[in-house]
This record gives structure tokens, sequence and C-alpha cells, in this order.
């Protein structure tokens, strides 16, 4: 018991020692996608990882392999070019322009947000859905450029993760009215990366590089301590923190684990009726919480110990070809699962 109160207060000390030594990126944006919809039409726009192209979306962004942003960090992803033929910008959301190479319908290729055919608005962020509301914002702005100006800042954030914001603007240099008062909202060009056409005149009627444009602006947020992520946040967006966790190993049961052996557990979904995957999913999950600095009740730190008991010498696939059964294992894994969700504990990073 003295060796397990000394092996928490080392993970204590480490958990210490390492704030505000994270890997620079809090969140890595791969992909993108924007639908404005209403019963009458469907306009998609997304990145270009994104196949939405094929379905008669239109293609604005190039992510690359992923933008990363740390904390404070920013992304602006906007229009970036013209609809050919069109004078319709490739991210102007509030006409819901559609692309005439990939529709078959008759012009005119430009269809309103409007009072009488009002747009939903859905954004996926990394494939999950962030935002979807039909509420009245910049990107579905009913397109009244002269009577109320689609040129606007930021608006508070739509979305709220653990590691980023969502806030969402419009862009316009394309009517006089709007460039009175705001173009561009702030930061847009001067963003950490900003995804968008080269900015045309302010102040008046533009001739070129007009915008009429939704905007999106994604803001690293740093991670706060003391709250705990899933197996699936340290497998996915969190993975740095399992890659790149300081000394020492975690070990599972009895035996040690190198940061890259810990990833393929972690990785490793193929369950197969196998309790000790099960269970080590949850137990390395508490313990990387606990290492960055989360709190576990009597309870939790009771289910660890038992759980690394019951683990003992065997070896977690794929590392290993250890087994238990799963009735052996339900209780632990279950009281684990409900600390890394948040159920107890100092509650869940989201």
């Amino acid at each position: 018991m003295k060796r397990r109160m000394m092996n928490y207060l080392t993970l204590g000390l480490a958990a210490l020692c390492f704030t505000g030594a994270v890997a620079n990126a809090q969140v890595t944006v791969t992909s993108v996608r924007v639908t404005v919809s209403s019963p009458t039409t469907t306009a998609v726009y997304c990145d270009d990882s994104l196949a939405c192209a094929a379905t008669g979306g239109i293609q604005v962004w190039n992510l690359g392999t992923g933008v990363n942003l740390a904390a404070g960090e920013t992304l602006v992803l906007t229009q970036t070019g013209l609809i050919a033929s069109l004078p319709g910008g490739n991210f102007d959301t509030s006409d819901r322009v559609r692309d005439p190479g990939n529709f078959a319908a008759a012009p005119p290729y430009e269809k309103d947000c409007t009072v009488g055919d009002p747009c939903n608005v859905a954004i996926e962020i990394n494939g999950v859905s962030v935002y979807n509301s039909a509420a009245p914002i910049s990107l579905n702005a009913f397109n009244n450029d002269l009577s109320t100006p689609e040129g606007s800042q930021w608006a508070a954030p739509v979305a709220i993760k653990p590691n980023y914001t969502l806030r969402l603007g419009y862009a316009d240099n394309e009517h006089a009215s709007d460039c009175a008062t705001i173009c561009f909202p702030t930061p847009f060009e001067t963003a950490t990366v900003f995804k968008g056409a080269p900015l045309g005149a302010v102040g008046a009627f533009c001739t070129s590089n007009c915008y009429d444009a939704g905007a999106l602006l994604i803001t690293g947020v740093q991670v706060v301590a003391g709250c705990t992520l899933t197996q699936g946040g340290y497998k996915n967006h969190f993975n740095y923190k399992v890659l790149n966790l300081p000394p020492p190993n975690i070990t599972l049961g009895n035996v040690p684990y190198t940061n890259l052996q810990l990833d393929s557990v972690i990785q490793n979904n193929k369950i197969q009726g196998n309790g000790l995957l099960s269970l080590a999913h949850q137990l390395a999950t508490a313990k990387l919480n606990i290492r960055y600095g989360a709190s576990a009740p009597a309870g939790v730190l009771a289910a660890i110990a038992a759980a690394d008991a019951l683990i003992g010498n065997l070896v977690v696939p794929p590392v290993g070809s250890g087994y238990l059964n799963p009735a052996n294992t339900s209780v632990l894994t279950g009281i684990l699962d409900d600390f890394n969700n948040g159920v107890t504990g100092p509650g869940h990073c989201g």
C-alpha cells in the first residue's frame, strides 16, 4: 500500500512539473464542412480533403495535412476565389452559391437565404458536428447587403470545445454601405493562418479582390488542467499527450509501457471479447488523466489499484497477448470509465 501511495505521489509531482509543458498544438484542424440549406436549396462548402464537389459542393480550403493551432492562435476560413462566370465568391453563404459545373439546374446559380426561404447552417470540424441551427447569424443573413450590412465582427462563439472555439463573421468590401462601418472582421488576414483571397480596397465599392463572403474563426484554447479526457480524446485530438508523455512510463499491472506501446494499446479497438483490453483502455486513460492533473476520488484510486493487481504480469494487446474474462473486469472498467467521462471526479474537459 505504501508503494502504491508513493506511485501516486510520483504521478502528482510529475503532473506539477509538466504543467505548461504540453506540445504546442492545442488543436489540429484537418477538415471543415459548412452546409447552408433550406427546403428548396442546399449549398455545401468544404476543404480539399472532403469529396463534397462530387455531390455538387464547392471545395474551398486547402488545409494540407492539417492546421496546427496553439493556445491563442487563430485560423480564418473564408472566400478563396470566385465561381467561374459568376459574381459571387466561393464562400458566399447568404447567396448560397452553387457551382454550375456540378449542377444540372438552369440559371440563376445563386439562391438567396430570405425570410421566406430561411437557411439552416451546419458546420463540421474534423468530422464532428459543432453547430447546426437556423438561428439568424452572419452566414444566413438574408443577403440584405444594402439595408443590413453583412460585413460584421466575429460574433460570440457558436462552439466552445476543450481545445478551440468557433466564431462566425462576414467580410464585405463589395458594398459601400458596409465599408462605411466594417468591411472585414478582426483578425482577418492578420490571423495566424489565413485561408482566403487577397483583400481589395476598403471604403468604397471595390474593383478587384471583392469580398462578399462568410468567414469562420477557429481559435486554439489552452486545455484546462484538472479535468478528464476519455480514451477517444487521447486516441484522437489529444494524442500528443500520449506520445509526448514525460517519464516515468505508465504501468498497466506490473508492466511498464513506452509511450509508443501505450499509444498502440489506446488505439487498438479490436476488443474481440477480451476484458483485459477494455480494462486497459480505461486504466491507461485514468492514469493519463491523473498524470495531467485530474484529482481522482478514493473509489477511483482503489479501482486503479485493483485493476493493476488483476492485470498483474499480463501484457496487453497488441504489445502482448494477455487475456481476461470480461465478467472479471466489467465492474472495474465501469468505475474507471465513469471517472474518465466525468461522471465522477473533477468532470470531463468537454
